[in-house]
C-alpha cells in the first residue's frame, strides 16, 4: 500500500502489472509513471520487465522516499522518481514507449493540458493507461464525496468518464478500452485494510 496525501491507494502488485500489460515492456523501454507515490508500482514495474521508469510525485516527501527507496533496493537505475507539478509539467517529446496515470489527474485544474503533454511525450506508438475517479452525475451532491474532497491535500477537481472520453479523442488518442473498475478498487482496499488491522 501507498500512503499518499489525502488517500490511501492500493499499491498491489498483481494490479499493477495487469494495468501495464497491453504495453508489452522490455529492458529497452521507458515507462512514464506520473502518479509514482512512494514508487511501490514503478519499483513493480522495473523488476518485472527490466525497464526504465521515470516516476513523478506531486508531493516532494513521497518523491524523496520512493528515491532513498529505489537506491536501498537496488534500483536507482532503474526507477527516478521526482517532484513535480501537473499543471505546468513538461516533458521530453517523444520520448518515453508508454505512460502509466494512476489518479494522476483528478486534482489536476487543467486536464486537458497534462493529458496533451503526456500524449506529445509518448513515441507514436506510445499508449496511455489511465485510472481515475470520476463524477456520476446521477448520484447528486452526496455527503460523503464532500467529506472525501475535504480530507484531499488538493482539491479534487472531478471530471465524468464522458468528459475525459471527449478529451482524449480531441487530443488524438485513440481509446481502445474504457471500464469501470470500481468494484475491483473497492475491493482492494477492503482486503488493504483488512490486513493492515490484522497486521497490528
Amino acid at each position: 500500500w501507498l500512503y499518499g496525501p489525502g488517500h490511501i491507494i492500493p499499491g498491489n502488485s498483481d494490479y499493477v502489472l495487469e494495468l501495464v500489460k497491453p504495453f508489452h515492456l522490455g529492458p529497452s523501454m521507458t515507462v512514464l509513471d506520473m502518479a509514482a507515490g512512494l514508487g511501490g508500482p514503478a519499483e513493480t514495474v522495473a523488476e518485472a520487465f527490466k525497464t526504465y521508469v521515470a516516476g513523478f510525485a506531486r508531493d516532494p516527501v513521497l518523491a524523496r522516499r520512493a528515491s532513498e527507496a529505489a537506491l536501498a533496493h537496488g534500483l536507482a537505475r532503474h526507477v527516478q522518481v521526482n517532484v513535480y507539478d501537473p499543471e505546468s509539467v513538461e516533458l521530453r517529446a517523444g520520448f518515453y514507449d508508454h505512460a502509466l496515470a494512476r489518479e494522476a489527474t483528478y486534482a489536476v485544474v487543467q486536464k486537458e493540458r497534462f493529458l496533451r503533454v503526456l500524449n506529445q511525450a509518448m513515441k507514436p506508438s506510445g499508449q496511455l493507461v489511465l485510472t481515475e475517479f470520476v463524477r456520476d452525475r446521477a448520484a447528486g451532491e452526496r455527503p460523503e464525496l464532500a467529506a472525501w474532497e475535504a480530507s484531499c491535500g488538493q482539491k479534487p477537481q472531478l471530471w465524468t468518464a464522458a468528459q475525459y472520453t471527449d478529451c482524449l479523442k480531441s487530443l488524438g488518442f485513440d481509446l481502445r478500452i474504457a471500464s469501470d473498475v470500481t468494484a475491483d478498487y473497492r475491493r482492494m482496499i477492503l482486503l488493504g485494510w483488512k490486513g493492515f488491522i490484522e497486521s497490528g
